[in-house]
């Protein structure tokens, strides 16, 4: 979570982590929070849009700049619904305002926090699928041309010569080596 007001980081963080399976980590800027992305991995990333330095829409594009995928949700206090299209605009996942129903707007956040990690665990998935078909069908060509293309060439030796060759020899099966 980022957030450059340090009271709402530990008021975040002591209401999601009493929510059930989270683990929240906190950084008081963008910037901080960039350096960490460097080194470790997150299943969502939380994050405030104004703060000194660099706005959450602007550690959002950086972000997104890095081909990173992981899910990003705004949720500010200060936005608005410019800021709201400009952060979906721009690869975020959610924009939730804050207000002054921190439990009620924490359950929203904490159910909007696992929908984005399933439907990025959804699409990771179907990506790895799609591949492992591309590869299992580029395999299966590979293998099913080569026999085609050796048979075929026998039937066109066997025509061209019009040689008596018995069936057996015309209709001879080829072993695949794939």
């Amino acid at each position: 979570m980022v957030d450059d007001e340090v009271d709402v980081l530990d008021v975040s963080k002591g209401l999601l982590d009493g929510m059930g399976d989270l683990r929240v980590e906190t950084c008081i800027s963008a910037k901080e929070a960039l350096a960490l992305l460097q080194t470790r991995q997150f299943d969502v990333i939380v994050s405030d849009y104004q703060m000194p330095g660099m706005n959450g829409i602007d550690f959002l594009k950086i972000h997104r700049g890095r081909g990173d995928l992981t899910p990003f949700i705004l949720f500010t206090g200060k936005g608005n619904e410019e800021v709201a299209v400009q952060g979906i605009n721009n690869g975020a996942d959610f924009y939730l305002q804050k207000g002054e129903d921190y439990r009620g707007q924490f359950a929203e956040l904490v159910n909007m926090m696992k929908l984005a990690v399933q439907r990025r665990r959804s699409d990771q998935a179907l990506r790895e699928s799609e591949e492992r078909y591309r590869h299992s069908e580029e395999k299966f060509m590979t293998c099913s041309i080569q026999p085609l293309i050796a048979f075929s060439s026998t039937i066109s030796k066997a025509t061209y010569s019009r040689s008596t060759l018995p069936p057996s020899e015309l209709w001879a099966t080829h072993e695949m080596s794939c």
